[in-house]
């Protein structure tokens, strides 16, 4: 485990060296249902928000088209666990550049110490 853990504190620290011009620090967010679940009022709830750094602008490839369902507009990313203070999920919202996207679909980095995202601008 000690040389995963070393692989990603590289990788993040290549994030603020060589890979810079395409890492952004973001800030998510996302709804969270309260307990008490008001029919009359189904957006009832609190904003979870997290943040953290990411590589963005990336483009899809051709094996992404096997996997997602890609609008020409949409975007990839990728985040490191190390990276973020939360586990990205499914329609939160992230901001970078002065942009929000939704996720779209995310999928685990084989080696599970990351995220790989599509982002579809809200």
């Amino acid at each position: 485990m000690g040389d995963l853990n070393n692989i990603q504190n590289e990788i993040a620290a290549e994030m603020l060296g060589d890979l810079a011009d395409v890492s952004y620090s973001f800030t998510a967010s996302r709804q969270v249902q309260s307990a008490n679940y008001d029919p009359e009022n189904p957006t009832a709830g609190t904003t979870a928000s997290y943040n953290g750094t990411g590589i963005f602008g990336l483009n899809f490839t051709k094996e992404d088209s096997e996997v997602f369902q890609i609008e020409q507009a949409d975007q990839k990313a990728i985040i490191m666990k190390v990276n973020s203070s939360e586990t990205p999920m499914i329609q939160d919202d992230i901001t970078y550049s002065d942009t929000t996207y939704k996720i779209i679909h995310l999928n685990n980095i084989p080696a599970d110490n990351g995220w790989v995202l599509q982002l579809r601008m809200v």
